[in-house]
């Protein structure tokens, strides 16, 4: 929403500029975020300063056809005649337009005005996600703060993908909104940073503030370079947690995209990646709204990157765990990434390990790089005593095959990105 007589100036000339300004009018490519009864009002408020007119009209069209007008009648005080009117808009693969007429003469308009959710986006790199988004689309919409106006557009790779196909099979067009800034650790965007003010601003601006519908965080590799900075993470994390709610009263859900394998030996780094997953593992524990999505075994190009094809893979691995949340009229199994609930040996031999998670989950014996499961289990810090492995779907479970009796207190799968093999396995 904005309050500005240019806009009338900027169309229709100095005369109407004198005559009625406007508190509260959308622009040409608005976005509206909807309601729990799939709409949003359009409201325009404003004053008539010189005397004699008797009417304002708001004049809606969807699609091109005229489908209502609104009216008020003016009545004067000592600083002119204010008026309020309002349409409702329905959500959609719909575009509106209104016009705004003074007695029967036009004096504004905007157009392309369209109804649906708003998704924010935060982290760092693989938040930002650069590469080619693909086909523009006419119901994806960004707020820019240069601009101070919507415009069409979409911030990411894999936030698009998810855009698209929620517009695709679900009708409902989006807003997609980034605080994402690449090699950004997650002091760069607690309340108070640039990253997150700014974004902020973005969302209050656009009047979508008590309207987010959905937050993705994909952020921390740049956190595990010391054990001090991954310590130190929790107590971050609850300030950025508490200020998004905070912030954004109206959020539903908060996804955190778990880190990915990092490299073993990257100059400069601890590596605490394997104990960072750990504790993002286990945030939805601590923290309401919030699931954690799984991002290991996505297609990459290049190390703890991904290029466009595998942005947009993660995209579509994405969608269906938000499609069920948000567009389905039932949970949908097996779209949410498996956590597990507990780890025993389950043989007075202690010959086998059984696995137990919250959803039926597979083994397979090799994937499509040739690399066998077995061999990324690691006991305490040793590997190659699981000989195989099998799940049992109806307890929701994997049993582990040991090589003999084993004594290892802790069970690990896929600490670290540079394995025993000396090779790369992202």
């Amino acid at each position: 929403m904005i309050k500005s007589t240019l806009f009338i100036l900027s169309v229709f000339g100095t005369l109407f500029s004198q005559i009625i300004s406007f508190d509260t009018i959308p622009e040409t490519l608005h976005f509206y975020a909807r309601d729990t009864a799939n709409m949003a009002k359009i409201v325009v408020k404003g004053s008539v300063s010189e005397t004699g007119h008797a009417k304002v009209s708001l004049l809606l069209s969807c699609n091109g056809t005229a489908l209502d007008t609104a009216e008020a009648a003016l009545t004067y005080g000592s600083s002119g005649a204010a008026f309020r009117l309002a349409q409702d808009i329905r959500c959609g693969l719909y575009e509106y337009s209104i016009k705004i007429l003074l007695d029967g003469t036009e004096v504004a308009k905007a157009d392309s005005i369209v109804c649906g959710d708003v998704i924010l986006i935060n982290g760092q790199s693989n938040s930002v996600s650069d590469g080619q988004l693909g086909v523009p689309n006419e119901f994806i919409r960004t707020y820019e703060l240069p601009l101070r106006a919507w415009t069409y557009g979409s911030e990411g790779v894999w936030p698009h993908r998810v855009g698209e196909r929620i517009i695709r099979e679900h009708n409902v067009p989006v807003a997609i909104m980034s605080g994402g800034a690449s090699s950004t650790g997650i002091v760069s965007h607690v309340p108070g940073s640039n990253h997150y003010d700014s974004l902020l601003k973005r969302v209050i601006l656009g009047g979508v503030q008590h309207n987010v519908k959905m937050l993705f965080w994909y952020q921390g590799e740049n956190d595990t370079r010391t054990l001090t900075e991954t310590k130190a993470y929790p107590g971050y994390f609850d300030i950025l947690y508490k200020a998004w709610i905070k912030d954004y009263p109206g959020i539903e859900k908060i996804y955190i995209c778990q880190i990915n394998m990092w490299f073993k030996d990257l100059p400069g780094y601890e590596n605490t990646s394997c104990e960072f997953r750990e504790y993002q593992r286990t945030l939805a524990n601590t923290y309401d709204k919030l699931e954690v999505i799984a991002t290991v075994g996505t297609a990459s190009e290049y190390g703890g990157h991904y290029g466009t094809k595998g942005y947009r893979k993660l995209g579509d691995r994405i969608y269906p765990l938000v499609s069920s949340d948000f567009y389905e009229q039932q949970k949908v199994p097996g779209v949410s990434s498996p956590n597990i609930k507990r780890a025993y040996y389950s043989t007075a031999a202690r010959d086998e390990i059984t696995l137990l998670f919250d959803q039926p989950v597979y083994w397979q014996d090799a994937d499509t790089a040739g690399h066998k499961m077995k061999d990324y289990f690691y006991l305490d810090t040793a590997y190659g005593m699981v000989t195989a492995g099998k799940h049992n779907l109806a307890e929701k479970s994997i049993v582990l095959t040991l090589s003999g009796t084993q004594n290892g207190k802790a069970i690990r799968y896929l600490p670290d990105g540079w394995y025993h093999e000396g090779g790369n396995v992202f």
